[in-house]
């Protein structure tokens, strides 16, 4: 495929929305949605030149509008889904491409992408600290602020959170321990992959550090909760709970770990639920308590009455759980995740 980048003549193409130029916005979603060669006209002004090679943009120049080009003018915003569509390529998104001939388009481009950040297959609470999660994204993507800081900003949060939980100096610290795993795990988990898709800003290294800081946190929640239970239950069943449930645990972060280089190409762990999922309402039941920002309310909820020994054994079934849904995925990909 071939896209010719037209700069419009109603918007200047460096004016920003979420973050990044039109211009830069134009490029990122094409180079980011398909394989494809983009073109610039030779016309085209010597500042727009300097900006795409300062930015160490891959792009050629045309003489003139060749047949087979697919025109993208600046003058509209787009998400990725559109230029797959035109390559024939089907999403879980919708597609979708505005015209911007006001202020008022782009807050209303602004809105649409802001709205586009959602994805089919979120659990119940997902869809709850969304509501919070993308108004801070909303204002976070303005700044200058990268995906990767705000993912490295959650793990000294995790890290003294976990402090709190497991010496539990008071009540009133320990319960900011377990409101800040919360929020750690569910609301800000999502605000570093709004902000890399408002702003276009996807890397590898993003993927690694998201899905190290998941892995990262539920250790250190388990963990912190072992510890507290081994200082406030002594019994030998507690001494076991205390040792066995965060092998297991690590075992089965591994397991997952396995399961999204083996079998999925991209998405991460909420993809691999979703295509389990869709296969009848049963998984649906199964799937969902999983997840990890439902399980992780739900046992900061229980740890709230240091329901400690509880909160063990139920990330001790999880762990089962997670083995069970390996084996499963191992002996059928085919059937249960999305190539």
């Amino acid at each position: 495929m071939k896209f010719l980048i037209e700069i419009g003549h109603k918007n200047n193409p460096f004016k920003k929305l979420c973050g990044i130029s039109l211009l830069d916005r134009t490029y990122r979603t094409i180079k980011y949605a398909v394989q494809a060669d983009i073109y610039l006209l030779k016309t085209t002004s010597e500042d727009i030149f300097a900006h795409m090679e300062n930015s160490n943009y891959e792009f050629k120049k045309a003489d003139k509008v060749e047949k087979n080009f697919i025109i993208i003018n600046t003058d509209t915003v787009f998400n990725m889904e559109y230029i797959k569509s035109l390559n024939g390529i089907r999403s879980s998104r919708e597609p979708f491409i505005m015209p911007i001939n006001s202020d008022v388009d782009l807050l209303k481009a602004e809105s649409k992408l802001i709205e586009d950040c959602k994805k089919s297959g979120e659990g119940y609470i997902t869809y709850l600290t969304r509501i919070i999660s993308l108004k801070i994204s909303k204002y976070l993507c303005r700044t200058k602020i990268t995906p990767n800081q705000i993912t490295a900003a959650r793990i000294p949060v995790f890290i003294l959170a976990s402090i709190f939980i497991a010496y539990n100096l008071n009540y009133a610290t320990y319960f900011i321990g377990l409101i800040g795993h919360i929020l750690c795990a569910t609301v800000f988990d999502a605000i570093d992959g709004d902000v890399a898709r408002l702003k276009l800003q996807f890397s590898k290294q993003g993927e690694w550090m998201d899905m190290a800081n998941d892995i990262i946190a539920s250790i250190l929640f388990t963990l912190s909760i072992a510890i507290l239970n081994s200082n406030l239950n002594h019994t030998y069943f507690d001494n076991i709970l205390n040792i066995a449930v965060p092998v297991m645990f690590i075992i089965a972060n591994l397991m997952m770990i396995h399961i999204l280089f083996r079998n999925y190409a991209g998405g991460g762990f909420l993809s691999v639920m979703y295509d389990f999922s869709k296969n009848s309402i049963m998984k649906t039941i199964i799937s969902e308590p999983v997840r990890r920002d439902t399980a992780i309310l739900i046992v900061c909820i229980i740890a709230m009455f240091y329901l400690t020994r509880t909160v063990l054994i139920m990330n001790g079934l999880m762990s089962l759980g997670i083995f069970i849904y390996y084996g499963i995925v191992i002996s059928r990909p085919k059937t249960l995740v999305s190539k």
